[in-house]
């Protein structure tokens, strides 16, 4: 199992089942359950790239310290803070973070913001 980032404004990650799930610059998903057309398409027109291993943010290894500012802020309020700032901002804009959107995820499409 792969994971991948997007590293367009926005792409269009299809299924095996032919779902569609628009993922926006920054967001990371694994390849399991999807269509192996599909990224290499994207991969290919360079709007998702494959991670190492050692980039991943759903790194069971990651210390607290690579939270930065969001070390010790609780989920709930991660998600309140993602909400604030997709107002008022284009689709190709928001914070969308990577499935299932978990702690790390959240925290990783953040910081992506506070990079930009």
């Amino acid at each position: 199992m792969a994971q991948y980032r997007v590293i367009g404004a926005v792409a269009v990650v299809r299924g095996d089942n032919k779902s569609e799930r628009y993922l926006y610059r920054g967001a990371e998903f694994s390849d399991a359950g999807m269509d192996a057309e599909n990224i290499k398409h994207l991969t290919s027109v360079k709007l998702i790239e494959k991670l190492a291993k050692s980039e991943t943010s759903s790194d069971s290894g990651k210390k607290d310290d690579d939270e930065g500012a969001y070390k010790g802020i609780n989920v709930t309020d991660l998600k309140a803070d993602i909400e604030k700032r997709n107002e008022g901002r284009e689709d190709d804009a928001k914070i969308v973070p990577a499935e299932p959107a978990n702690r790390q995820q959240i925290v990783a499409a953040l910081l992506a913001d506070d990079a930009k």
